[in-house]
């Protein structure tokens, strides 16, 4: 798979996804498949269809670090999706997955699926991504763990734009745990992914809403009903509870949180090793490569950088309006974007609601669920007066110091701000309305060369004239 993937990201612009899956089934019947382990997948790991097919004690991995969890490095494998299924009456159970795709993933016109007691992270438990004239109904996932994962309960639409069947209906998610979740626990709404170079390119940008100008729409037609999550505790979520984003089109209907919990103070208690003790040190050249490479970009930045400080360049440079007006236009233009990335990151950082909750027509939320969504009836019964609080005084200093943090880089970065504006502007009164216009500084310029010539003449005592 490492030869496939190529260098973190260079690799996928020269493939994209133009790779071979690992294990394929069409047209399968009454199958069994049982032990086995699929490693590092050049593209999807498998991508089975057909009618009564049963996977039991599998195994598959797909990683370029030793890091237990998903960095931007191991990301860069797109597309090894675990298990991929379209047909019906599938089973899939005790298995364990660790990806950097989704998990299982649920494809094509499906029902009457059972998955439970998985282990697994990566983009979690999905089904989609789900397109025009496609019906999934009757899907159960039950019992599993979901460690680090990026996302968690994952359900997605692509772009449907026709009034054609495209629907999920009677899914039910149930007893499941999700461990420090990195990203949205639950998400359900448009397929967040993108299928061109550009990865911020699609109507569900990846980027957003970290980066300005990127937005994330939903389906315009396609159909959530009778979608149930039950018995659901989120530990340590690094994001708000999720997203749910339905079409004001076709709202989603009769969706049940009932019992989903986010503790931002307790986890399973259970390590990575003991989650998936079948994960393996890895040595992927290709990351080695890529670090070497930027490397040497930034000594190449950074050298040049250097000798203009010693040799006094940078100092020369300084005094010139223009070149302040310059670096000060750089400074605020990072300095607002900083500004909107904080913004951004204390919204999604806030676990006592959802990041966003639209286009959801009788939603409900039951039991001892917490945060309740914005768009939901509230029907709980918890006795709980503060359900986001942690009994234990020493995670709840330590979540006050994160909120201390957060707002000291608030200040810290508005301070840079306010400072770059005034250079900005005192530099614009020099260089522009001032002294220092092009033609004035070259008179200023011609003027200090003939006083350098009339310094020198230096006048000698008589006698020696």
């Amino acid at each position: 798979g490492q030869v496939w993937w190529g260098i973190p990201f260079i690799g996928y612009l020269v493939r994209t996804e133009n790779r071979p899956r690992l294990f394929e089934v069409h047209n399968g019947k009454n199958l069994v498949i049982e032990n086995i382990t699929l490693l590092d997948s050049p593209y999807w790991t498998t991508f089975l269809k057909g009618d009564g097919i049963t996977i039991r004690y599998c195994d598959i991995i797909a990683r370029r670090t030793r890091l237990p969890k998903h960095d931007l490095i191991d990301l860069s494998a797109f597309n090894t999706d675990g298990f991929d299924v379209s047909g019906k009456n599938f089973h899939i159970h005790d298995s364990t997955i660790w990806s950097q795709d989704d998990s299982i993933a649920v494809k094509g016109s499906s029902e009457n699926m059972l998955f439970e007691r998985i282990n697994c992270s990566g983009l979690g438990l999905v089904i989609g991504s789900i397109g025009e004239g496609t019906v999934v109904k009757n899907i159960t996932f039950r019992d599993s763990l979901l460690k680090n994962t990026l996302k968690g309960i994952y359900m997605k639409f692509a772009e449907v734009r026709q009034p054609v069947d495209a629907i999920m209906q009677d899914i039910l998610y149930e007893n499941i745990i999700i461990d420090e979740p990195e990203q949205w626990p639950i998400w359900i709404g448009p397929a967040q992914q993108s299928d061109h170079r550009n990865p911020c390119q699609g109507f569900c940008s990846l980027c957003w809403p970290m980066v300005p100008g990127y937005h994330c729409k939903a389906a315009q037609y396609g159909l959530y009903q009778n979608i149930t999550l039950r018995n659901i505790r989120i530990n340590q979520p690094k994001t708000s509870a999720g997203v749910l984003l339905g079409s004001e089109l076709m709202k989603m209907k009769n969706v049940v949180f009932d019992g989903v919990k986010v503790d931002v103070c307790r986890t399973s208690g259970l390590s990575i090793d003991e989650s998936f003790p079948f994960l393996k040190r890895v040595h992927d050249p290709f990351v080695y490569k890529f670090f070497s490479l930027v490397l040497t970009i930034a000594t190449c930045l950074i050298v040049p950088i250097y000798s203009c400080i010693i040799s006094g360049c940078c100092s020369w440079c300084w005094k010139r309006a223009y070149f302040r007006i310059q670096f000060s236009l750089v400074m605020v233009l990072l300095g607002l974007f900083l500004l909107y990335e904080l913004d951004i990151n204390s919204q999604m950082k806030k676990q006592d609601h959802y990041f966003r909750c639209e286009g959801i027509e009788n939603g409900v939320a039951i039991g001892d669920t917490w945060p309740i969504p914005s768009c939901f009836a509230d029907k709980t019964s918890s006795q709980d007066p503060h359900p986001g609080r942690c009994e234990n005084w020493v995670d709840e200093v330590f979540l006050y110091l994160s909120s201390c943090a957060n707002f000291l880089s608030l200040l810290l970065v508005t301070s840079l701000l306010f400072l770059s504006i005034k250079i900005l502007i005192m530099s614009l009164k020099d260089g522009v309305f001032g002294s220092e216009t092009p033609k004035k500084l070259l008179e200023q310029e011609a003027d200090n060369e003939n006083n350098m010539w009339t310094m020198s003449y230096i006048e000698l005592p008589g006698d020696e004239i």
